[in-house]
């Protein structure tokens, strides 16, 4: 994307459609760069990945001859040859081969203004997650992950969490259910295994609400969140609209943020950055107001 610097980066498309001879081949949102390229080792702080094709047999032999993927593969054999099997990813049971590039951290790129007081401040200990909307699927509604993101792109420790509903295994049936709420904070986030990802029941007029508690009041920059991969078809389970409130003031648009479907695979990682200050209002919960 545009990155001039960190300011002129805010002049990087947000919302692109591609079409190749009149087919939709992408309609979907790119990340904002990070208007420097020596900040980081990353190179997907300051550019985006899109793929064609969920094909896996094509995707492999684009990664054989993908000469970023080759490298970094080769630099990380010596220590992934250490690992068991326990701590290898999940996806290597499925055959799917996940990008090595992906477990690199990528910085959170939204900082508009040179001067850092002209930044609004999200400062708090409780944010509640509001899930209004799925990607299609009436009964189910899940995530593979969430962090918290501090102004210095620290991923915050958190104390505690709750969820009404909490998860799947509210229902009689699936009470041994491994797709339980903690999964959203196991660290295992770019996998197809559903056995690291959250599930609970859904309700289109009932919302899903999800309390996280941090180890003291932080200054927030923003959520880093999976959506739900478990497959191509089970993407239509991801969080389609969610709403976020910190203390008690809401710091969401008024029709929430719109979190992209997750592709279904783990080729790339797939997070999307929720930045806080990308919302144009900051208000008081209307309920709190009514209290009042």
């Amino acid at each position: 994307n545009y990155n001039k610097n960190r300011i002129h980066s805010a002049r990087g498309a947000k919302d692109i459609e591609i079409t190749l001879d009149g087919f939709m081949i992408f309609k979907g949102e790119i990340s904002q760069a990070c208007g420097n390229i020596t900040a980081t080792n990353d190179p997907s702080a300051y550019g985006e990945t899109i793929l064609f094709t969920t094909d896996d047999e094509i995707l492999e032999k684009i990664s054989t001859y993908d000469d970023m993927y080759v490298d970094q593969e080769t630099a990380q054999n010596d220590e992934e040859n250490t690992r068991t099997n326990s701590n290898r990813p999940p996806t290597a049971e499925t055959n799917i081969r996940p990008m090595t590039r992906a477990m690199l951290r990528r910085p959170f790129t939204a900082i508009r203004a040179s001067n850092a007081s002209e930044v609004p401040e999200f400062r708090g200990k409780k944010l509640i997650l509001t899930i209004t909307e799925t990607w299609g699927d009436q009964h189910y509604c899940g995530l593979t992950g969430i962090e918290v993101v501090d102004i210095n792109d620290v991923e915050c420790v958190v104390q505690s969490y709750d969820a009404r509903p909490r998860d799947i295994t509210v229902l009689p049936k699936n009470a041994n259910d491994v797709r339980t709420l903690d999964k959203l904070f196991d660290g295992e986030n770019i996998t197809c295994n559903d056995y690291h990802m959250w599930l609970c029941p859904f309700i289109k007029k009932e919302k899903i609400r999800l309390t996280i508690s941090l180890k003291g009041s932080k200054s927030l920059h923003g959520l880093r969140i999976w959506n739900y991969n478990k497959s191509l078809d089970d993407t239509y389970r991801g969080v389609k609209r969610l709403h976020v409130q910190l203390n008690e003031k809401i710091i969401s648009p008024r029709q929430g943020f719109l979190l992209r479907r997750a592709p279904g695979h783990c080729f790339f990682d797939f997070a999307q950055e929720i930045v806080f200050a990308h919302a144009k209002t900051m208000h008081e919960n209307p309920e709190n107001q009514t209290q009042k």
